[in-house]
């Protein structure tokens, strides 16, 4: 892993939406990051249009394919650029054509364009875009699982955060799990609806348990713990909401 992505993971880990993201997730995102910067930030372009249809292209492609590692997304980026540099030839070309298709075309633009013509479904083939051969419905299914795997990793709407906070009951300090939601442009924060500070612990439920309403069994089947751990949450219940003494 170079220097550029090292540090591109470090700032994406000081965003919210990636706060607790797998490290496999974060290198992939600062993969694509560094990739497109690289190539859009290169001296390869004559101009902003230029630069900008190269970053459409290059997230079209993200879009439309699942690339699996370093050297695939570079060699996204030539294909790309030479997508960019086959059109600037082309309207080059255009340019050069009369109405009458009388002005001469220089054999070298027309050559160049050719190879770069080439060089592209070359680069497609390598990259596995556009292939032609015909694929089982199972080798469908599973690259299709791989993408919505992919896809969830790096989109989740959920998160949940270790926060320090003071309790109100000793005036300890300790930690509690945030609940994080994601909405439109931001996330919403949410007391852990499955914790009570650093406890697996649902109040609602706990009361029922002790009212009677619900079993200790169920209780520990819905919450996916055991019956021995709910005697324990009901026996210090002090320890773990604030302000209630322990039996």
């Amino acid at each position: 892993m170079n220097d550029a992505i090292k540090n591109e993971i470090n700032k994406l880990k000081r965003l919210v939406q990636f706060k607790n993201s797998d490290e496999v997730v974060l290198e992939k995102v600062a993969q694509k990051n560094v990739i497109l910067r690289e190539l859009v930030e290169s001296s390869n372009f004559v101009d902003t249009k230029e630069k900008n249809l190269a970053k459409k292209i290059f997230e079209a492609y993200l879009e439309q394919c699942s690339f699996e590692n370093y050297s695939d997304l570079s060699t996204l980026s030539m294909l790309v650029y030479n997508e960019v540099l086959a059109g600037r030839l082309q309207q080059t070309i255009n340019g050069l054509t009369s109405k009458d298709g009388k002005t001469y075309i220089s054999d070298k633009l027309i050559k160049s364009l050719s190879d770069l013509t080439n060089q592209i479904l070359s680069l497609k083939t390598k990259l596995g875009i556009d292939k032609e051969e015909k694929v089982d419905e199972f080798t469908a299914l599973q690259l299709l699982k791989k993408r919505f795997h992919n896809w969830i990793q790096e989109n989740k709407n959920e998160m949940t955060l270790v926060v320090p906070f003071t309790c109100q009951g000793c005036n300890k300090e300790d930690v509690k799990m945030v609940l994080l939601r994601k909405r439109v442009k931001d996330f919403e924060e949410l007391d852990h609806p499955m914790f009570s500070g650093r406890f697996w612990y649902n109040e609602k439920a706990m009361n029922d348990v002790e009212k009677g309403i619900l079993s200790k069994e169920k209780y520990a089947e819905y919450f996916a713990t055991s019956v021995d751990y709910v005697n324990w949450c009901l026996q210090n219940k002090g320890r773990i909401l604030p302000n209630v003494e322990s039996k």
